[in-house]
């Protein structure tokens, strides 16, 4: 029994084999190439060496069959050394594939390598040349930005000192106007249109309502001289309470001259005489102690001193606390008569002269003459003396004296 097929014609056959290996080279090469950038990015390497494998394999395996098949046709036909050359070729094309498909692979990866070193190196330089414009930028905007905060500062500056200049001109218009009606106030008082006290009670209204705003100015001299003028006006009127309490109101923010701590003290010396209060005390002798701190040769202060003195000698309530006393007060009459300024001890006795024509006081200048007669005597002749100085008395020997 023959077979109807007519055996293919071995030259075509290899022909045909030989096509189909070339075929699968181009297959094996163009695999590669055709898997687009972004699937490449999400596969590995290894995962491309496989499937090209598989691939190759697929093929060789088909090659196989081609042969097994062509040879058992040429055995058949009685051609047995077609069959080993066909092997032979086989081998050496997969050998040969194989070889080729390993240097274009390491080729390939190599390439892939370099492209991506490279896409990091530009992606690095492309970081850096961002960093590097950002900071430019940064530094631009920064720049700008420090102009116009100069500017804005120099316009608030430039602002600002106009309006310290309005301000202060402002405020040096108040200050004229109200030293001016200061002037009119004392200017009233000394032309005596009134009695003491009523005219001090209408300069006193006039110049209340002005404190609150004097007081409030950046006019610190004529803020006090304001104040120097209420101490004293309210001290002649004899509201030594309020004085006091404007002593409490004030003290804090404002500078008193040595006159208005003398007056102070000399209110605080009634009202602890008239109460009994050792804190009118204290604030006597702390108001006394601040007049002699601004001017230390001023004798009134020290008259106080000597009035305290007699009131605590007049109401000891032992001995030893008379005997402390008595001997404070000479010791401060002592310093008085020892000193060659006349005018301390002029100011001192004038005072105390002033005091013998109150009902209240008169009584403790009696009791200082009781203690200290001879040391009041001395100061008297330092208070005449000082008069004969100046020329209000005669001199000793002359006419009329």
């Amino acid at each position: 029994m023959t077979d109807s097929t007519p055996p293919p014609d071995p030259a075509k056959e290899i022909a045909r084999l030989t096509e189909e290996l070339r075929q699968l080279r181009e297959d094996v090469d163009s695999s590669y190439y055709r898997i687009p950038k972004q699937e490449f990015e999400s596969i590995t390497v290894r995962n491309i060496t496989h499937d090209v494998t598989e691939h190759m394999n697929s093929k060789l395996a088909t090659i196989r069959n081609w042969l097994g098949g062509g040879l058992l046709v040429f055995s058949f036909l009685g051609i047995t050394q077609i069959g080993k050359i066909l092997e032979l070729e086989t081998q050496k094309l997969a050998s040969n594939l194989n070889t080729e498909l390993d240097n274009r692979m390491d080729s390939e990866l190599a390439t892939i390598n370099l492209e991506i070193a490279n896409q990091t190196r530009q992606s690095e330089l492309n970081q850096a040349e961002s960093k590097v414009y950002l900071r430019q930028e940064l530094a631009r905007i920064e720049d700008q930005i420090n102009s116009k905060a100069v500017l804005v500062e120099r316009k608030q500056e430039d602002l600002e000192s106009k309006m310290t200049n309005l301000f202060a001109d402002v405020e040096l218009a108040q200050s004229s106007i109200y030293r001016a009606e200061l002037a009119s106030i004392r200017d009233g008082l000394a032309k005596g249109y009134m009695d003491f006290k009523p005219a001090r009670r209408q300069a006193l209204s006039r110049l209340t309502p002005l404190l609150a705003r004097v007081t409030k100015l950046q006019d610190s001299t004529l803020a006090n001289e304001y104040l120097d003028e209420l101490f004293r006006w309210t001290f002649q009127l004899g509201e030594y309470e309020k004085l006091d309490q404007y002593r409490v109101e004030y003290e804090e923010n404002f500078e008193f001259n040595p006159t208005t701590w003398a007056n102070i003290a000399i209110a605080d010396m009634f009202l602890y005489e008239e109460s009994g209060s050792p804190i009118y005390l204290q604030r006597a002798l702390d108001a006394n102690d601040k007049a002699l701190q601004r001017l230390p040769s001023y004798g009134v202060p020290l008259a106080v001193r000597l009035i305290l003195h007699a009131i605590e000698i007049d109401r000891a309530a032992d001995e030893a606390t008379k005997t402390q006393q008595v001997s404070d007060a000479d010791t401060l009459l002592h310093q008085l008569n020892s000193g060659s300024n006349l005018i301390t001890v002029y100011e001192a006795y004038d005072y105390l002269k002033q005091l013998e024509s109150d009902h209240v006081a008169s009584r403790y200048i009696n009791k200082l003459h009781d203690y200290f007669s001879a040391s009041l005597d001395t100061m008297e002749q330092g208070y005449t003396d000082y008069l004969i100085s100046r020329g209000e008395l005669p001199a000793a020997g002359e006419d009329g004296y």
